[in-house]
C-alpha cells in the first residue's frame, strides 16, 4: 500500500487537519479582538441606536456599564432669570430650567454661561459642572428625565456694570 505524498512529505489529511487548527485558531482571536474592541469602544458604540441593544446584554455578562445617551441639543431653556442678590450688590443670582426633550434619560450637560458687552466681546465666562448648579438632594447620576423640568441655582459674582448681555450654552 502506497501513500500518496504532498510536496512537503505530509499527507494531504495531516495537511487539512493543521490548516483547520489555523483557522480556528484564527477565528478565536477574531473573536477576541471584537470583544475588547466592543468593550474599550463601548461608549462610541452605543450612540449608534442599532448597536446599543446588544452592547447592553453584552455588559451584563462583562460587568461593565454604558454610558447614558448624550443629545445636548435635546437640552433646552424653558426659563432663565438673573437677578442682583438681596443681600449683597457683588453677588448675581441666576436660576434657569432646564428640559430634556429627548425621549431617552441623559447626563446633566456642562453649563456655559458667558456674559457680553454692547459690541459682543465676551468680558466674563465660566463653565459650570452639574454639581455646581443643581441641589444637593438631586441624584446627578440617575441622570436627567424627559420632559421633567430640571430648576438650576448658581449665584457668582457681578461681572459688572459692561456686561450687558448673557448667553447659556451646553457642553
Amino acid at each position: 500500500m502506497t501513500m500518496e505524498l504532498t510536496q512537503n512529505n505530509q499527507p494531504p489529511s495531516h495537511r487539512l487537519h493543521h490548516t483547520g487548527r489555523w483557522a480556528t485558531a484564527i477565528m478565536g482571536l477574531l473573536i477576541v479582538f471584537v470583544l475588547q474592541y466592543g468593550y474599550f469602544m463601548r461608549e462610541e458604540l452605543a450612540r449608534h441606536t442599532v448597536l446599543r441593544p446588544l452592547l447592553e446584554r453584552l455588559c451584563i455578562l462583562a460587568s461593565c456599564e454604558i454610558p447614558m445617551r448624550k443629545d445636548i441639543s435635546k437640552i433646552i431653556i424653558v426659563n432663565r432669570d438673573i437677578r442682583s442678590a438681596m443681600d449683597s450688590k457683588h453677588i448675581l443670582g441666576v436660576n434657569i430650567t432646564l428640559k430634556n426633550i429627548a425621549s431617552h434619560v441623559q447626563p446633566y450637560p456642562q453649563m456655559q454661561l458667558n456674559f457680553s458687552d454692547l459690541s459682543g466681546k465676551i468680558i466674563a465666562g465660566r463653565r459650570f459642572d452639574p454639581d455646581e448648579y443643581l441641589s444637593k438632594e438631586m441624584d446627578i447620576n440617575e441622570g436627567m428625565m424627559p420632559q421633567i423640568p430640571v430648576i438650576a441655582h448658581l449665584e457668582i459674582l457681578d461681572p459688572g456694570a459692561q456686561a450687558t448681555t448673557f448667553e447659556f450654552g451646553f457642553f
